[in-house]
């Protein structure tokens, strides 16, 4: 039973995030009303809003990676870490090279590059709180 939680800051709004990831991944873009997936079989795969995110205007140090604004959550009950963890890596590959901070929280996160962006040194932190949506 795999699972995983992105958390990430971009200047883009879930929407468009979705869409670009959907292109990355090889996976279908579902939406209902507010919500956006990716069609991963019987897996859920969503974006959120992180609600433990900064505030708007609030300060958020380096590496406070549970501050930024938005989140996304993968479940793939049927999978095995191993299995999960390329998809993951993808993932966090695309939003490093869009100079975008992110950082996995999962069990495997140490067998993703960086620990899964725990130990990347060259993330583009945002100073404040904030979000497009």
């Amino acid at each position: 039973m795999a699972s995983c939680l992105i958390y990430y800051y971009s200047h883009k709004s879930r929407k468009q995030i979705i869409h670009e990831l959907g292109t990355v991944t090889y996976l279908p873009v579902l939406q209902e009303e507010f919500i956006y997936t990716l069609d991963y079989g019987e897996r859920y795969f969503g974006i959120h809003l992180n609600e433990t995110a900064a505030e708007k205007n609030e300060k958020i140090e380096p590496g406070d990676y549970r501050m930024l604004p938005y989140l996304i959550d993968i479940d793939a009950e049927d999978l095995e870490d191993e299995e999960l963890a390329p998809l993951v890596e993808k993932i966090l590959n695309y939003f490093w090279s869009h100079q975008e901070a992110a950082v996995a929280e999962c069990s495997f996160e140490n067998d993703l590059p960086f620990s899964g962006g725990h130990e990347k040194v060259n993330m583009n932190w945002p100073n404040y709180g904030n979000s497009p949506d």
